[in-house]
């Protein structure tokens, strides 16, 4: 310490010197009193210069000098600063002491060195570093002024920030934001929402223009777009068309407007892709149609109701009377002839008041367990079907039914009226050659469907009736259920209630219609009903249970349909399974850690998690080996068939049939 404190008294004891032989003491008395006078003043500007300023000496580093604004700074006394380094007062660190030391090196002084610096109370702060060598009395010696510039520095950081902040959001805005330049129209930066949308990359972007990417679907709204905004200086929400790179037509609802960048003039676009809106707009405006059109069959049901309901009474005096007339006259009067004519044509009368009472949803009254393949192959033998055929000789009828076809519950009578009724109208749509197909399968519904009419999840039976004739015009398909309305020649072709009935009795049923057209190629309608597990009466069974029976075999069920997991456990319990069952695979694969299964059975589709495929293959990582059953209520698909590759055993398609899915778990479970 006293070695220390000994060489601080020496260094100002040699500063002292110096500033006494800088005046020049050979000097004339006139020189020294002009370069004393000099030396102080520059003394003075050295220590009340408001910049930190320090003189240190060129070997070691130490302070020979230093102003009062560095004393100020640093927040310590003259006394304990000369004598010390830089480092050994905590100004800066032996990281920048070295920055400093290589910088003077390389280039004989300092200029604008930017280093972090400690000063009083321990505060870090940034200064701005700038050193020479200045000689005095023959020794080389640093000077070095030092700017704060830590309020530029937060600023600065601040404003990164600012611009990250601004930068991020501009990235990630939904918006489709783009920045092009107004001379040219080539774009200088876009965001992320714009490059996924007009699917374009990056690099095939900026530095071009709209034009070179065919960006407008049409051109000239691009013209008027930049006609407005030079004439008004901003384009307000204006719907244009856009084309992506893939050919998608985008609609876009529009702002834009001219800014500055730099002094340059720019256009800055702020877009909306509105194809979602004007897709839900549509659904919207579907929706309310379907609606409209329910409650107009309604309310003509109802009225049809009350009309029905008053026409029965007068037709069954009508009907009534005639028939005791007739029994009263001799077999050979006139008069006995009028009354039957007055009879049947009663009862003719008779038979629309029931279409009437359809249409009113007033007809069904009761149902049954039936096979809606037989109601169509008796139909098929009506005489009212071979007076069609006769009246259409060159149409061909075609018959493609599903051999195992699940049971409906309903009425077969207005079933069989409801097929007459479609079987006549796909036949005089058809105007000489051609053909009428009567399709039923199975098909079991994942998601909800939206056609004509909304189908939702389930098993049904499907009826399709298709022709190849003249089509439905769309202008006409919407109105084509509605009672009385027709296109056909009035007095010829029926009471206009035909599809009116059809209506009727497929919604009796519980069960959906949805109708393809297109004019010139024909029309399809397809009737979803509802199935049934009761079985009918008389059941005629063509394999016996006993052959695929269980054993007390373990089966898990993996489906995440309620409905279809209970189902199948109540089959495959009735079948003498021991059955368990999950809601998604992820929860299959859990089970299985803890647990075995002789055979899983395994829904193809299931969401939000793992499909069928991806569960397999999780399964056998556990728990190689392990037999399944898969299901769908779509085709096999590539997926199905890769399960199959992976280990899986056959595929069976929803909806569950007893024999069908017994067979399949038999099968496997006997397979090697």
């Amino acid at each position: 310490m006293k070695d220390e404190a000994k060489t601080k008294k020496q260094l100002i004891k040699e500063l002292i010197e110096l500033r006494k032989s800088a005046a020049g003491a050979e000097s004339s008395a006139e020189e020294t009193r002009q370069i004393r006078e000099t030396n102080e003043k520059l003394l003075k500007a050295f220590m009340q210069s408001a910049v930190p300023m320090a003189v240190t000496t060129m070997k070691d580093g130490l302070y020979v000098d230093v102003n009062e604004a560095f004393v100020k700074i640093m927040g310590r006394k003259r006394e304990e600063l000369l004598g010390s380094t830089s480092t050994g007062a905590g100004f800066i660190t032996a990281e920048a002491s070295q920055l400093f030391i290589e910088e003077f090196s390389r280039k004989g002084f300092v200029e604008s060195l930017e280093l972090p610096m400690r000063v009083k109370g321990g505060e870090q702060r940034h200064g701005l570093f700038n050193s020479s060598k200045i000689t005095i009395s023959g020794r080389d010696f640093f000077l070095t002024t030092i700017t704060d510039i830590t309020r530029q520095k937060k600023a600065e950081e601040a404003l990164r920030l600012s611009q990250e902040k601004y930068s991020t959001i501009f990235r990630l805005s939904p918006i489709l934001i783009s920045l092009s330049t107004l001379a040219d129209g080539r774009y200088v930066e876009a965001n992320d929402a714009w490059f996924e949308t007009a699917e374009y990359s990056r690099e095939e972007v900026i530095g071009h223009t709209a034009a070179e990417i065919s960006l407008w679907h049409n051109p000239d709204d691009r013209r008027q777009m930049m006609e407005t905004i030079m004439e008004q200086g901003v384009i307000r929400n204006q719907e244009y068309l856009f084309q992506s790179k893939s050919g998608k037509i985008i609609a876009i609802l529009f702002t834009a407007g001219v800014i500055e960048i730099a002094d340059v003039p720019h256009i800055i676009t702020l877009a909306l892709n509105i194809a979602d809106r004007r897709r839900m707009e549509e659904e919207h405006h579907k929706l309310e149609q379907r609606l409209q059109r329910a409650e107009k069959m309604e309310a003509l049901g109802t009225l049809a109701g009350g009309v029905a309901h008053d026409l029965n009474n007068v037709l069954g005096v009508l009907v009534g009377y005639s028939e005791l007339l007739a029994e009263k006259l001799p077999g050979d009067s006139s008069l006995k002839r009028y009354a039957n004519n007055i009879l049947q044509s009663g009862i003719r009368g008779a038979a629309i008041i029931q279409d009437l009472l359809t249409l009113a949803r007033r007809g069904v009254t009761t149902t049954e367990v039936i096979s809606l393949n037989r109601v169509v192959t008796d139909y098929f033998k009506t005489p009212e079907f071979r007076k069609l055929q006769s009246d259409y000789p060159h149409v061909e009828f075609s018959l493609r039914l599903e051999e195992e076809l699940l049971n409906i519950k309903g009425s077969p009578l207005h079933l069989s009226k409801t097929i007459m009724n479609l079987v006549f109208n796909a036949a005089e749509a058809i105007s000489g050659m051609g053909k009428v197909t009567l399709r039923t399968e199975n098909r079991y519904l994942d998601h909800p469907i939206r056609g004509y009419d909304e189908m939702k999840e389930g098993d049904y039976a499907i009826l399709t009736v298709s022709d190849n004739g003249k089509g439905i015009a769309p202008r006409d398909i919407g109105k084509i259920f509605e009672p009385f309305y027709t296109k056909k020649v009035m007095g010829k072709s029926g009471t206009g209630l035909g599809l009116a009935v059809v209506w009727g009795t497929v919604k009796d049923h519980n069960g959906y219609i949805d109708v393809l057209s297109e004019e010139g190629k024909g029309s399809t309608f397809t009737l979803y009903l509802p199935v049934t597990r009761e079985e009918m009466d008389r059941v005629e069974k063509h394999v016996s249970p006993d052959d695929y029976t269980g054993r007390g075999e373990s089966i898990l069920v993996v489906d995440d349909i309620q409905e279809q997991r209970d189902l199948a456990m109540s089959m495959l319990g009735r079948l003498g399974y021991e059955v368990e069952a999950v809601s998604n695979g992820k929860e299959a694969v859990e089970y299985l850690k803890n647990n075995k299964a002789d055979l899983i059975i395994l829904d193809m589709i299931m969401e939000p998690d793992m499909d069928g495929m991806e569960t397999y293959s999780r399964i056998i990582e556990i728990s190689p080996g392990q037999k399944a059953v898969i299901v769908s209520g779509f085709s096999e698909t590539d997926r199905v068939r890769k399960t199959q590759e992976m280990g899986a055993g056959p595929f069976v398609r929803k909806p569950y049939i007893l024999e069908k899915i017994g067979n399949a778990v038999r099968k496997e479970l006997e397979r090697p």
